[in-house]
C-alpha cells in the first residue's frame, strides 16, 4: 500500500523544468518584457525571491501573455519504476484546463482495461469509472489532488503569483545533476494553493537564464527530486516535454528514479462544452 501510495503522490505531486541540447527552444527565447499589465504579477513580493520568479516568467513567456490564455489541453504519458529501474507501467493521459475565467479540470485515461476521468468544476472534484462515479473519500480525494496536482505542475512558474504563496531565496545550489541554480523555498498560508496536499517546494531556477531547472520535496515518508529535461513553445509559452522524478536521500542525492514524464500535443484556448466539466 506504500508503494501505491508513493506512485500517487509522484503522480500528483511533480514539478518542474529544465532545458538540455535538445530543448525545443522558444524563438522568443530572450526574456519577455517584464513591465505586465495584469494584476498577479504584483502579488510577487519585493524581495530576491520575488525578483527570481518574475526572471523566471519573463523567461518561459511572460505573465501578460500567460494571462491571454482561456484554456489549455496537453497529453502525458507516465512511466514508473522499481527501485531497481525497471519499469512497471505506463499511462497516458489526457489534460484539459479551463484557466478563465474560473478554473476548471478534467484528466482521461485508460488502465488496466478500465477507462478513469477525474474532474474538477471549480468547487467538487469527482472520479469516475466506465461511466460510474466512484464514491469513497479516497476516490473523492484523489479526484481533487490529481486534478490541482497537474494544473500546479503545468502552470509554473505563472502560479507562484497565487495569492497567499509565501517566497524564500535560500541562495545557490548545485543539483545532483550538476546544475547550480537558484533555490526558492515556497510555502502557503492557510487556505492558499491546492498542491496535492503537500504545501512545502524548493524550486530551482538556472542561474544563468533562470529557466526552472527542476524542484524538490519531502512529502514526509521519503523524498523526490524532479529534473525538467526539456521544454516546448506553445503560442510563445515554454511548458513542459520531458521530466524525471528520483528518490533521494534527506541530503537530495539520487537514488533511482521513480518516474518518467512525456508532455505532448498542447493546445491554447480550446472550445469546451458548456457541461464539459461536469460529472453527467
Amino acid at each position: 500500500m506504500k508503494s501505491i501510495n508513493y506512485f500517487l503522490i509522484l503522480i500528483i505531486a511533480t514539478i518542474f523544468l529544465n532545458c538540455k541540447n535538445d530543448t525545443k527552444e522558444n524563438p522568443h527565447n530572450q526574456l519577455a518584457d517584464t513591465t505586465e499589465k495584469f494584476s498577479a504579477i504584483k502579488n510577487l513580493p519585493d524581495s530576491e525571491a520575488g525578483e527570481i520568479v518574475k526572471k523566471a516568467i519573463a523567461r518561459m513567456g511572460g505573465m501578460n501573455n500567460w494571462e491571454n490564455k482561456k484554456t489549455l489541453s496537453y497529453s502525458k504519458t507516465i512511466k514508473f519504476f522499481d527501485s531497481t529501474g525497471k519499469e512497471l507501467r505506463e499511462i497516458k493521459q489526457l489534460h484539459d484546463y479551463q484557466l478563465q475565467p474560473q478554473l476548471k479540470i478534467k484528466i482521461s485515461w485508460e488502465e488496466d482495461g478500465d477507462k478513469y476521468e477525474s474532474i474538477n468544476n471549480g468547487s467538487q472534484a469527482w472520479k469516475i469509472k466506465n461511466g460510474e462515479e466512484m464514491t469513497s473519500e479516497e476516490d473523492k480525494k484523489s479526484a481533487w489532488n490529481s486534478t490541482f496536482g497537474g494544473h500546479y505542475v503545468a502552470t509554473m512558474p505563472f502560479k507562484l503569483t497565487d495569492k497567499g504563496t509565501n517566497l524564500e531565496y535560500l541562495g545557490i545550489e548545485l543539483l545532483a545533476n550538476g546544475k547550480r541554480a537558484h533555490n526558492v523555498k515556497t510555502t502557503y498560508n492557510e487556505g492558499a494553493g491546492s498542491s496535492a496536499g503537500m504545501h512545502t517546494w524548493w524550486y530551482y531556477f538556472d542561474e544563468k537564464t533562470y529557466q526552472p531547472i527542476g524542484n524538490f520535496l519531502d512529502y514526509g515518508d521519503g523524498f523526490s527530486l524532479i529534473i525538467n529535461e526539456s521544454f516546448t513553445n506553445a503560442d510563445g509559452i515554454q511548458l513542459p516535454h520531458k521530466r524525471k522524478s528520483y528518490r533521494t536521500n534527506a541530503e537530495r542525492e539520487m537514488l533511482s528514479i521513480t518516474t518518467d514524464y512525456i508532455y505532448e500535443d498542447y493546445e491554447f484556448d480550446r472550445t469546451f462544452d458548456n457541461n464539459y466539466f461536469e460529472k453527467d
